[in-house]
């Protein structure tokens, strides 16, 4: 028996599959400084042409930090999978250069 040919309707690329099942999500990253007032205020950011994305962050000395992050999906250029965001377990920060 001759092998039987996949339909053209049932096999599809990885690149077709990936299309569907991406989803582009946008971060936002907020350091914020206490004050001497107690109250949090977001520190500056210096932009620069040796950082591409995001600039770098002002820090003070010995004053108290809280990270304020905001993740949400990206309406245009997205797949089909159904991805609901409603917390953040989790954050890492790296690559801290004095």
């Amino acid at each position: 028996m001759p092998p039987v040919a996949p339909s053209s309707a049932k096999v599809r690329s990885l690149a077709e599959r990936w299309n569907e099942v991406r989803r582009c999500l946008r971060l936002y990253v907020e350091i914020q400084e206490m004050n001497e007032n107690g109250d949090y205020h977001p520190v500056e950011i210096e932009t620069s042409p040796e950082v591409l994305v995001g600039g770098m962050y002002q820090l003070r000395q010995g004053h108290q930090r809280r990270l304020k992050i905001d993740l949400k999906p990206l309406a245009h250029d997205t797949g089909t999978l159904p991805l609901v965001v409603d917390s953040i377990r989790s954050v890492a920060m790296g690559c801290v250069r004095v």
